[in-house]
């Protein structure tokens, strides 16, 4: 458990072939953090990118808002990612785990693609979502959506209304170990 570093992305959509990384967070079992603001990149005339109402409404994204946040370029935003998660994987920290693994990592891949940079990551990812499910059908934790705030909820957390990257990748790693500890108690208790 000790080797997972959580990650969350907040985009402008669900395409990661159109669509963009907004946020980025991450955090160890350590408690290491990382989360940056990213602004949209720009497109070939030089203007930056439009983000739709509907990402807005999901993530609170203004440019105003992320002015006020420090948000950063794509290219620096990626490279200081990667020194990051060099940093913690010489502590050990070096399997992902996210929420929707596959929508992240979808994400990460194109957003490594559009800055040429290389996030040192496990090509092997675990998914809080997926551990959600199983201990709803395996009648460990009682039945609902295999949403992040149905996780929060069932892991006593508190997750702000408008999504937050880092918010919600440190509510993806205390889920996950949850239920990791109810599956574990389960099975003790098990015939």
């Amino acid at each position: 458990m000790t080797d997972l570093i959580a990650i969350d992305t907040e985009t402008s959509g669900l395409d990661p072939a159109t669509d963009f990384i907004l946020a980025l967070g991450a955090v160890t079992a350590n408690g290491a953090t990382f989360k940056r603001y990213i602004h949209p990149p720009r497109d070939w005339l030089g203007r930056r990118k439009k983000v739709g109402a509907g990402a807005c409404a999901v993530n609170g994204y203004t440019p105003e808002l992320w002015n006020r946040r420090g948000a950063v370029e794509d290219v620096q935003a990626a490279l200081s990612f990667a020194l990051w998660l060099k940093s913690v994987k010489k502590e050990g920290a070096r399997r992902p785990l996210a929420h929707n693994a596959g929508f992240d990592r979808a994400f990460l891949d194109a957003f490594s693609d559009q800055t040429n940079t290389h996030f040192p990551l496990n090509h092997r990812w675990e998914c809080s979502m997926a551990a959600l499910t199983f201990a709803q059908r395996a009648g460990i934790v009682r039945p609902g959506p295999a949403s992040l705030d149905h996780l929060a909820r069932i892991s006593a957390q508190e997750r702000p209304t408008v999504h937050d990257a880092l918010a919600d990748a440190k509510v993806s790693l205390h889920g996950y170990a949850h239920l990791l500890n109810l599956s574990k108690k389960e099975s003790t208790l098990a015939p």
